[in-house]
């Protein structure tokens, strides 16, 4: 059986500073370490807390708890192309929408400064992207991408912080 203190403690993710509810999730937990969480908290971000790896984890974990899983979809990944000579290559505008049937993946000119036509061969990586009903903050990068940037601060914000110190 948890004892209150370990039945309660968590690692809090909170959208707006709550000191009474991080007091009370973290009763357990070494003073240094409660510096370190509450400093980690995604609202010290102010308006980019959404930005934050540990409010994306905590938002698509709540939603998905609570709501239909979460839609996925092809999205781009990148695009590489070869066109004529003298062509421009800042004239080729990728888009990085979600593709469906028939959705145009770039857009460029059909013909470059001298008139002559355009003949690019276009070739697309893509990739799984979060769809509509994920957190708009998710949207545009692929899944894996998403889900290792998370677990790469989660290993060196979080845990080398809190862990390696207790250790020794």
């Amino acid at each position: 059986m948890l004892s209150d203190i370990e039945g309660k403690s968590g690692f809090p993710t909170l959208p707006a500073e709550n000191p009474a509810k991080l007091d009370n999730m973290l009763k357990g937990v070494h003073p240094d370490a409660k510096a370190i969480i509450e400093g980690l908290q995604p609202y010290n971000r102010w308006k980019r807390a959404t930005n934050d790896p540990l409010w994306q984890l905590n938002k698509l974990a709540v939603e998905d708890k609570h709501r239909l899983p979460h839609i996925t979809l092809v999205v781009n990944r990148n695009l590489s192309f070869w066109g004529p000579a003298g062509f421009n290559a800042d004239e080729i505008e990728p888009i990085f929408d979600p593709i469906e049937d028939s959705a145009p993946i770039a857009r460029y000119p059909a013909f470059d400064e001298t008139g002559t036509e355009v003949d690019m061969n276009l070739t697309p990586a893509v990739s799984i992207g979060f769809g509509q009903r994920a957190p708009k903050q998710l949207r545009g990068m692929p899944v894996t991408d998403r889900l290792r940037h998370i677990h790469s601060y989660i290993i060196e914000k979080v845990i080398r912080p809190l862990v390696v110190p207790f250790l020794d």
